[in-house]
């Protein structure tokens, strides 16, 4: 069957808007890349924080049926402890973490932080690690 003009206009410009619209993906990304803030220095150090709260969350497997097969989603194991330092909230995801600090909400313990200086003289703050004795 023989396309008429119109219908091969039609998919020529079908085919020029995926490939513009690849192009403006591609550009935004390499922009983003290229843009953003490059890290200066890194600082790390050991202070006390506050123990703000924990959460447990086991593992577990969801089945999802389709059609005749059964396919099982494993979900990791969710053990994340909430600690406040310098009136800012940090969050860990650690099991080791978990364990020691669960009895400790409200209580002082040891972290390992990370002051990140970046090239456009932005300053972060990250939660590294809690120290467990």
């Amino acid at each position: 069957m023989r396309m008429s003009m119109r219908e091969k206009v039609a998919e020529i410009m079908g085919i020029v808007a995926i490939c513009l619209v690849a192009l403006l993906v591609a550009g935004g990304t390499v922009y983003a890349i290229v843009t953003a803030p490059k890290e200066v220095s890194r600082h790390e150090f050991t202070t006390n924080v506050t123990v703000d709260r924990t959460y447990h969350r086991s593992a577990y497997t969801t089945p999802v049926k389709t059609g005749k097969t059964t396919t099982y989603i494993h979900h990791s194991a969710e053990n994340k402890v909430y600690v406040i330092y310098g009136g800012e909230e940090y969050m860990i995801n650690d099991r080791d973490a978990y364990n020691y600090c669960k009895d400790k909400e409200g209580k002082s313990v040891q972290a390992i932080m990370v002051n990140i200086k970046y090239d456009d003289d932005t300053v972060k703050c990250k939660l590294l690690e809690i120290i467990t004795e």
